[in-house]
């Protein structure tokens, strides 16, 4: 079992704890393992979002809160290194003195909060256990990990779980991640599982940021996949016409009515809400206030987190005769 401590932190050169839940095909949010693959071989970082802002700014005070419930001290931002593996890294949120206990915190919000079981148990978001599995299989000493997460836009308390540490689970998960980075990080090799998917093309623009080579001729099957491309665009135009036509027609008949039925249907034109849109970044501003950052700190955590979007590959086919 692996052994860790203490580090130095450095980027795009070990795999944390959300590149684990990737590889293990549990994360939620991005293309699984292929963001990993972009983020280690091609340095990629995704743009700043309202959600990793949220948590970046929010975390902070979150810990706070959660030591002050625990009423243990807590070393935060913990950054381990694992001694026996190099790649193997991350950083925890607190570690209790006596290094036997654990915290990690996030935010979230109701949309997600399927992705949370039932309070006090185990029962914590798939990312988040196989995370805390991760970081305990670094530090032999971690008996449990405790999850809390709270819903910035719900009415609940925090969510808490415990998370007891599973030496199954944690020889697993270090053998699926050490393999990946020989087959693939090493290798140079992309994690193409699922290329042949219709949803494989947001796994395929990360594992292939950039264009580094020059054009090549065409060989029979990519010349297949384009005419199969450009004649279902083809058809998906004339077919969204046809929809776009019949719907001004229902429109126009419909006019200040808000629908019309008949025995094997219904139509509806109502007015609906667009919902509601929150402003992260003040949010956070006044929170980070609440717990003490000036605004000029505030302001650097901004700054430091701001970078230029990674560029985007736009594919275009052209087929002749096919429009």
């Amino acid at each position: 079992m692996g052994r860790g401590s203490r580090g130095s932190r450095v980027r795009g050169s070990y795999l944390g704890g959300h590149d684990a839940a990737r590889i293990c095909g549990v994360f939620p949010f991005g293309a699984g393992p292929a963001d990993t693959y972009a983020h280690v071989v091609h340095g990629t970082r995704a743009p700043m979002s309202p959600r990793m802002l949220r948590g970046l700014l929010f975390e902070p005070g979150f810990m706070a809160w959660v030591a002050e419930q625990r009423g243990v001290a807590h070393e935060r931002d913990v950054f381990l290194v694992d001694d026996e593996v190099p790649f193997f890294a991350g950083s925890v949120d607190g570690v209790e003195d006596g290094d036997e206990v654990m915290h990690e915190v996030t935010t979230t919000t109701v949309r997600s909060r399927h992705l949370w079981g039932v309070p006090g148990t185990d029962d914590c978001a798939r990312h988040k256990w196989v995370q805390a599995q991760w970081y305990m299989g670094m530090l032999p000493t971690l008996r449990e990990a405790h999850v809390w997460c709270f819903l910035v836009d719900g009415d609940e308390d925090p969510l808490h779980y415990i998370v007891p540490r599973n030496e199954v689970a944690i020889a697993e998960l270090r053998e699926r991640c050490e393999a990946f980075w020989y087959d693939h990080v090493l290798a140079r090799v992309p994690p193409l599982a699922g290329v042949h998917d219709s949803d494989a093309g947001e796994t395929l623009d990360a594992c292939f940021p950039h264009a580094t080579q020059a054009v090549v001729d065409a060989d029979a099957e990519l010349i297949a996949a384009a005419e199969s491309y450009a004649g279902a665009r083809a058809a998906l135009k004339e077919h969204e016409e046809a929809k776009d036509t019949a719907g001004a027609r229902i429109k126009a008949l419909l006019g200040e009515h808000e629908g019309a039925r008949w025995p094997g249907g219904s139509v509806s034109w109502k007015e609906r809400s667009i919902g509601t849109k929150v402003n992260w970044e003040q949010v956070a501003h006044e929170v980070a206030l609440k717990v003490g950052f000036d605004g000029a700190a505030f302001n650097g955590i901004v700054r430091e987190q701001t970078f230029e979007a990674r560029s985007v590959r736009a594919l275009r086919v052209n087929v002749k005769g096919i429009k």
